[in-house]
């Protein structure tokens, strides 16, 4: 392969790399903004302790 070549094809990776962080980065926002609408319709404080029961989630499947 050569050296040209080579060097497209990380620039390929490297952008796919970035375009996936991208991605993550909207989601990860738009993750926040439902939980923050869902917490305030439910008057739920995140300060407040909350117990979380993780029973039956070592067999979680998903679809």
């Amino acid at each position: 392969m050569s050296i040209n070549k080579n060097k497209n094809m990380e620039k390929k990776k490297i952008a796919a790399i970035k375009d996936f962080i991208e991605s993550a980065e909207k989601s990860i926002k738009n993750a926040k903004k439902i939980l923050k609408d869902i917490l305030e319709e439910g008057e739920i404080d995140l300060e407040a302790p909350l117990e979380m029961d993780t029973n039956g989630l070592h067999s979680y499947k998903s679809g």
